[in-house]
């Protein structure tokens, strides 16, 4: 087939654009169909990409702000194109000033890279240009009768080099998405590394073995145009190589160069935390909310997700290691919020403290700090967030709260938790049922006659729980064999300590009345035993 072929075969083609605005939309979509391009249509961010069919031109005005869409963009229309069918992008990077932008645009390997302004005259050269592209792919499908296992099969027992750049780099694209990783390897040592185009260096980076990576990556960073992906993967060779420095070294570049994602912010965020590296936090998370911005989601976010990674991490903090690695971004994060909204913040942050303390064994602290948050800014009609409520919730699960556990239950949206913090929700949810299994065996108990081993080991479980205890009391003092044993007598008295303790919570001024009751019923005993 020959480009005057192809330029009649035009009408049939399609183009999809996005663009940040709609004008600018409008008048790249009048370029294409003046080439003629009968269908020319437009994303919007309400669309999901994985629902769109496969066209055969993207034009993409690429903003770093809006990556996660581009991305879902390309990676869709390449992952549903069937054999044969090769969509083309062109990128359009609008802010080529902004290292960020032009890292990540050409980490999408688009087929053309072009700056604004652009013209008609200058689509139209694209679209025949990329005709080259295009004439080649059915020339080689054609060959092979569109068959894609045919065309892998002859490049299994072809022993060659390639001397044309597309058809190399086209085989090795095909032999990765087969998964056929022996003659990927085959087929990229016969070859200069000068022919090979970097996504499918970076795809032998992925099945070789890691040292023999280190070279072909160190390759890609001199570039300079690769500087996300490579750093990336370079950190996660030497970190099986337990080289920290390098790690270090390729992570801070890694973020420097990608900070909104998710992948190499938790990396980051994790090496910073195990390796004490509490200089780099705060600048680390400003960077990435100056690309996200701070507001209510963002910031319930970015606690959520430090506390996960502290609480997940072997390291612990005392109330001075605490504030010199987050005093700083704590202060800075509520300079930028309403004052209004600051108190409520540190609260926020108080229940993932209190989370931690009942890791570390400190029970009775981290139920004090839980119902202290729940009363001051959750009770009643207070106004607060979902994350908050949650997570107070799995904390007061925890310390064996079972009234204030069902009064949350009933506040906080589970569905629209399970798409802002899922995971925050299944370990409170699960601390829930496991304290309501024990507070329903509990209630079914008439007394602690044959079960006081059991009602101990409650009690070692929850110590400080007010509801827990005072059932546990009223089953003990109900028992025909109270006085027979003096075990009886003394765990009694533990459990009135206990209480007593718990009444120095916030929010329990009421349970000294239930503490005294019983102790008047426990002398009553004894004195009428005597």
């Amino acid at each position: 087939m020959s480009s005057a072929e192809l330029i009649r075969r035009i009408p049939q083609m399609n183009v999809l654009v996005f663009t940040e605005k709609r004008e600018r939309s409008t008048q790249i979509r009048q370029f294409f169909q003046k080439a003629g391009f009968k269908n020319a249509d437009s994303f919007n961010v309400n669309l999901k990409a994985s629902n769109l069919s496969v066209y055969d031109y993207y034009f993409i005005e690429y903003h770093y702000a809006d990556h996660e869409v581009i991305s879902d963009i390309v990676n869709c229309a390449r992952e549903k194109a069937k054999f044969g069918k090769r969509p083309i992008f062109i990128v359009d990077i609008d802010n080529d000033d902004s290292p960020v932008d032009d890292i990540n645009a050409r980490e999408l390997f688009p087929d053309f890279i072009v700056n604004s302004p652009i013209n008609f005259g200058y689509i139209n050269e694209l679209i025949k240009k990329s005709f080259n592209l295009t004439l080649l792919i059915e020339k080689l499908i054609g060959e092979v009768k569109g068959s894609q296992s045919a065309f892998i099969k002859r490049a299994q027992t072809y022993p060659g080099t390639y001397k044309n750049r597309m058809l190399l780099n086209m085989t090795l694209e095909e032999l990765y998405k087969a998964n056929d990783f022996v003659t990927f390897k085959k087929v990229y040592q016969r070859h200069d590394k000068s022919e090979i185009m970097p996504q499918n260096l970076m795809a032998y980076c992925q099945i070789v073995e890691k040292p023999k990576a280190i070279p072909v990556l160190e390759l890609l960073l001199r570039s300079k145009k690769y500087l996300f992906q490579a750093n990336f993967m370079l950190a996660d060779i030497y970190a099986e190589a337990k080289q920290p420095n390098k790690v270090q070294s390729s992570l801070a570049s890694a973020y420097e160069n990608n900070p909104k994602n998710d992948d190499v912010f938790y990396a980051y965020l994790t090496f910073i935390v195990e390796n004490n590296k509490s200089a780099l936090l705060h600048n680390m998370v400003m960077k990435r909310f100056y690309h996200i911005g701070i507001n209510s989601i963002t910031l319930n976010k970015m606690v959520i997700d430090i506390a996960d990674i502290v609480y997940k991490s072997k390291v612990t903090f005392n109330k001075e290691q605490y504030r010199r690695f987050f005093g700083q971004l704590v202060m800075t994060l509520k300079k930028r919020i309403s004052m209004d909204k600051r108190d409520e913040l540190q609260g926020y942050i108080n229940i993932f403290i209190a989370r931690q303390l009942f890791k570390q064994g400190k029970r009775y602290k981290a139920k004090a700090i839980a119902a202290t948050c729940y009363y001051r800014f959750l009770s009643e009609r207070k106004v607060a967030s979902d994350e908050f409520r949650v997570a107070t919730f799995g904390v007061l699960a925890m310390a064996g709260e079972i009234k204030l556990c069902v009064t949350l239950y009933k506040m906080f949206d589970q569905a629209g938790l399970k798409k802002t913090a899922p995971q925050l929700l299944q370990q409170s949810m699960a601390h829930f049922q496991k304290l309501n299994k024990v507070y329903q065996w509990l209630r079914a108990q008439k007394s602690a006659d044959e079960n006081n081993l059991q009602l101990i080991k409650i009690g070692q479980t929850y110590p400080y729980s007010s509801d827990l205890n005072y059932m546990l009391l009223t089953l003990t003092l109900r028992g025909k064999n109270l006085m027979k044993d003096p075990e009886n007598i003394k765990q009694c008295l533990v459990v009135i300590r206990r209480m007593e303790k718990t009444n120095n919570t916030a929010g329990y001024e009421n349970v000294m009345s239930s503490v005294e009751q019983n102790k008047k019923i426990l002398i009553d005993v004894l004195l009428g035993s005597s």
